[in-house]
């Protein structure tokens, strides 16, 4: 893989020594290694191992510098032929999340800290993949930034064990007692605890050396002046020294204990496994990462925060105690060795990688209506097919759910309010989906609002037809083509983007305990499964009635079944109520009214069950054919050829007029829809 991680700037710390090994690693085992940073003084070591490296303000919050890199690092992006993006900060997170975007390149972060719950921080939500060093920042992230447990892997930090050679205790020197801090000088380390642990300790041990390592960034050098200034207070100038940047190794090598007295929880504390490998005791406080490192009075010690008192003690236990030093000195040791080295964090990194490249998240938008989404079945079912291991979901009203929430190929459904104030939905959706984190979305909807919506969700692929707010989406059908075919057809055009030449056939599964309650009104109606049931679709819309059969025609159509012993169901919608019923009184029996009656997922059972279906052009038709159900089609207003695709279940009929197809909501004549009985029966007499 060609792997790019951008860090902030490239100096003794432990994050971006991690990355020069990382890199290190990365090379070794094959793949290419590219780093971005402000500089530092490990940029000569990481391009002496082999890695490529570019320089750039990735560490600096200011717009300017925030769409300049954006626009840099995509080029970086594309000349290096990147597919793996790995951030390790707030400013490189939103840099390498913008870049990567309409690029080949996945992205992922690592959270090094915990960060404040204010909108910057927010990030953290937007990736697929979001690396936790330690179990209880990846429940802060979850717990307190929001992050989709889904997208948590926690992978311990991990160091070269063997740039980190094991002193033990036999060959140190303990005629006199060294401690260190090692870390950044800022109030959050808690680094006046330290100073006052060695305060008390000087009592015991007057030669005391004391050492602390690291620098203040300009915002925190007053505090670093405040501890200089308790150091004189304290008398202990010839006990203390500020070390300033240095490499941690060589004051591993002086010292007996590290002291990380934090008065926040730690992501991790790489300096602790550093110091545990060089045969040193930590003491820590109890909070975050240490807390899982450290099994106190087994491998160091773990003290409450601003202890001072806490860290004297732990230190005069120990060290006076030298089978007791031995003891945690060999099994920090061994620890690290088990479960901390460089080749087990890479390993679980490259694990992650490697998945996260196969991974593929598509979203369909399919807002409505009944027909539209029953078709749209089609194109889920194919997706599925075609990216077997993708995460696939689907975006429609609440509606509609009925129809499409126990398809086994879809693994999320996302819900549509169409009560809810359009903006204000608009809003919620797009925060909502941005943070799934979707290569594809596929408008099947295409109107302004889907549009725009697929816009802000901040995929990397948006499809759809170019219409509406169309200049919005990255790949686009025209849509004066797609209206001259199929809905299969149309479906199909999209998808071809995505190289998928062929489309399933719409799908849908029945709600058994609809089913059941179906088939138990019909069985003490005495419509048992011996007889053959036919279903009417009686009216297709309230108002479109030009799509209707005249009432004297239905009611031949009904007398011809019934003389056939089928068992007639009628279907209709709240509106065709009284008009079921006045069918209903005229044949009295062998027919049911269930118009109004049942909901969605009823309908759908209740379709299922009969063996025969005829129904204008309208929603149930669908229904019908996606169940396999041999379905009559009656066709007036509406051409066939552009909203059904042909199939062997289903039977067309229409009247050879030269008005047909008008797509009139309103018709004097209706001619279109006098269709005799004859018509129907030859092929009724096929099918019961």
């Amino acid at each position: 893989m060609n792997i790019l991680q951008i860090v902030p700037k490239l100096e003794l710390g432990g994050v971006e020594r991690g990355v020069l090994d990382f890199s290190e690693y990365l090379i070794k085992q094959g793949h290419k290694s590219v780093v971005i940073s402000s500089g530092g003084s490990l940029v000569k070591d990481l391009e002496k191992k082999g890695a490529f490296h570019y320089t750039l303000p990735v560490h600096k919050k200011s717009l300017f510098s925030f769409f300049y890199c954006i626009r840099e690092v995509r080029k970086i992006i594309f000349k290096e032929k990147i597919e793996m993006v790995h951030t390790r900060s707030r400013v490189p997170h939103w840099i390498g999340f913008f870049a990567s975007l309409k690029t080949p390149a996945q992205f992922l972060i690592t959270a090094h800290g915990y960060y404040s719950q204010y909108f910057f921080s927010k990030i953290v939500r937007l990736p697929k993949v979001v690396i936790a060093p330690s179990k209880s920042l990846a429940k802060y992230l979850v717990e307190e930034l929001r992050v989709l447990p889904s997208k948590i892997r926690v992978i311990p930090r991990g160091l070269k064990i063997e740039d980190f050679s094991f002193k033990e205790p036999s060959s140190k020197d303990f005629s006199l007692l060294k401690i260190g801090y090692v870390g950044r000088i800022s109030p959050v380390k808690g680094i006046e605890y330290f100073i006052g642990a060695v305060n008390e300790l000087v009592r015991d041990y007057p030669d005391l050396k004391a050492y602390i390592v690291g620098e203040a960034s300009k915002r925190h050098l007053v505090y670093k002046e405040f501890l200089q200034r308790k150091v004189k207070k304290l008398g202990l100038s010839e006990n203390i020294r500020f070390l300033g940047k240095t490499d941690p190794r060589k004051i591993l090598e002086e010292i007996h204990f590290l002291i990380l007295p934090s008065l926040i929880p730690e992501s991790f504390g790489r300096v602790i496994i550093e110091a545990q490998a060089k045969g040193v005791v930590c003491v820590a406080t109890d909070l975050g990462g240490p807390k899982e490192l450290i099994k106190d009075s087994r491998n160091g010690f773990l003290v409450p925060s601003l202890d001072s008192s806490g860290i004297a003690e732990k230190i005069r236990e120990s060290f006076k105690n030298k089978p007791l030093y031995t003891q945690i000195v060999f099994k920090a040791r061994r620890e690290v060795e088990e479960n901390y080295t460089l080749e087990k964090m890479a390993e679980k990194t490259l694990e992650v990688y490697n998945k996260l490249s196969k991974q593929i998240n598509i979203l369909v938008i399919k807002l409505s209506s009944l027909g539209d989404v029953v078709l749209g079945t089609a194109t889920f079912r194919t997706l599925k097919k075609y990216f077997p291991h993708s995460y696939l979901a689907v975006l429609c009203s609440r509606a509609y759910l009925p129809i499409i929430e126990n398809l086994d190929f879809i693994d999320g459904l996302f819900i549509y309010e169409d009560k809810n104030q359009r903006l204000k939905e608009l809003i919620r959706l797009s925060s909502v989906l941005r943070e799934r984190s979707f290569d594809v979305v596929l408008d099947l909807q295409n109107n302004y609002f889907s549009h725009l919506l697929s816009y802000l969700i901040f995929s990397k692929k948006s499809i759809g037809f170019n219409r509406k707010f169309g200049f919005l989406l990255d790949k686009k059908v025209d849509f004066k083509k797609a209206k001259e075919v199929s809905p299969l057809e149309s479906q199909r055009m999209l998808l071809n983007i995505l190289g998928i030449k062929e489309i399933e056939e719409p799908e849908l599964k029945v709600n058994k305990s609809s089913l059941f309650q179906i088939e138990k009104v019909l069985r003490d109606k005495g419509f048992g499964p011996l007889h053959k049931l036919v279903g009417i679709n009686i009216e297709a819309s309230y108002k479109w009635k030009t799509k209707n059969l005249k009432e004297e025609k239905l009611q031949e159509l009904i007398d011809y079944l019934l003389k056939k012993k089928a068992k007639v169901i009628l279907i209709g919608g709240a509106y065709s109520f009284e008009k079921g019923e006045r069918l209903k009184k005229i044949f009295s029996e062998n027919i049911l009214n269930f118009c109004g009656k049942t909901n969605l997922r009823e309908l759908v059972a209740l379709i299922s069950k009969t063996d025969l279906f005829i129904t204008p052009d309208t929603a149930p038709l669908h229904i019908a054919m996606s169940l396999n159900i041999p379905t009559i089609g009656i066709f007036g207003p509406t051409q066939p050829q552009r909203h059904i695709s042909l199939k062997n279940n289903l039977f067309i009929l229409q009247k050879d007029l030269p008005c047909l197809g008008c797509y009139k909501k309103k018709c004097r004549s209706l001619k279109c829809m006098e269709i005799e009985s004859k018509e129907f029966s030859k092929i009724i007499d096929k099918i019961i």
